[in-house]
């Protein structure tokens, strides 16, 4: 820590970039050079997001280095470069969908198939996912293990009851949110903005203020000011920066939607909750704003 806290940001970043890369970035260097990585060991944050093969092939047609096969294969061929042990670690996170061109487990079950050189260890419970596209399938190289299914989530071990809490509240189950608040502790809840950004600030280091993307009617209580998901520089600054830069996600006046804070690890965050998601009656309301009123949305479950 003491050698890292005097660090100018440009080498931070550059030390950064050198041990976490985004995936691309090793895929496309794979792609364009026939050497073995300087990796042994890669680990894949999400790596049910890997493309597949059509999809990367359409997706990069007219790239610098186009793909000719999915993405776990061209992981695994680039890997299997090195002379000797080469590793491939990926994590899977549930409870997530898996969009169009996403090929999910399956897709790494193909290319292991295709790959049998490759020794593969799994949990078992990879082989009866309930969606096939996240279903492994039984291969000959493949080891069962059942250590490496982790069954609790790390962001839950210092609040382990909060997401019973969220479900009983979703549920429509006052008494067993009630329940949980009283027992263990629970968010706190408050229709005032300026009593949410006091107790943030007197609970410690803050990561800010997050909102649905479909949020649009915050505006008018003062949250306006939308953190742009795109511009890389606005995100790390909003994520790394402390107090006094309005720009950091410690001034809690910028909102970061789901797309920009995909990914980060946030501690004790003001939730902004607007009328695109309410409840009616004994049943939640999906809305968009749409012109200048709200349209309800016929589909089910949280948005």
């Amino acid at each position: 820590h003491g050698r890292t806290s005097s660090m100018g940001r440009r080498a931070a970043q550059q030390r950064v970039d050198a041990v976490i890369q985004a995936l691309p970035a090793f895929r496309d260097r794979g792609v364009a050079s026939a050497a073995p990585p300087s990796q042994r060991v890669l680990v894949i944050d999400e790596a049910q997001r890997c493309w597949t093969g059509p999809y990367a092939i359409a997706k990069t047609h007219a790239a610098p280095h186009p793909l000719t096969q999915s993405e776990p294969l061209h992981v695994l061929d680039t890997m299997a470069r090195h002379t000797g042990a080469a590793v491939v670690v990926c994590l899977l996170g549930g409870g997530q969908e898996i969009h169009a061109g996403e090929g999910g487990l399956a897709s790494w079950g193909d290319a292991l198939a295709a790959r049998p050189a490759w020794h593969a260890l799994a949990p078992p419970d990879a082989l009866d996912h309930a969606d096939p596209r996240q279903r492994l399938a039984a291969l000959p190289q493949l080891t069962l293990d059942p250590d490496l299914a982790l069954r609790h989530a790390i962001r839950a071990l210092r609040r382990p009851h909060e997401g019973a809490w969220a479900n009983a509240v979703l549920a429509h189950d006052a008494a067993a949110a009630r329940a949980i608040a009283t027992r263990h502790g629970a968010p706190g809840l408050t229709r005032c903005l300026h009593t949410l950004r006091r107790v943030l600030r007197a609970a410690g280091p803050s990561r800010g203020l997050v909102a649905s993307s479909g949020a649009r009617r915050l505006r008018a209580e003062g949250l306006g000011a939308v953190l742009p998901h795109q511009d890389a520089d606005a995100v790390q600054r909003w994520f790394l920066d402390t107090w006094p830069d309005i720009r950091s996600a410690a001034a809690l006046e910028t909102v970061a939607t789901e797309f920009s804070v995909q990914g980060l690890e946030l501690d004790h965050t003001g939730v902004c909750w607007d009328a695109d998601w309410m409840t009616g009656g004994d049943a939640w309301l999906a809305r968009q704003f749409r012109g200048h009123a709200w349209t309800v949305l016929h589909r089910a479950g949280p948005s």
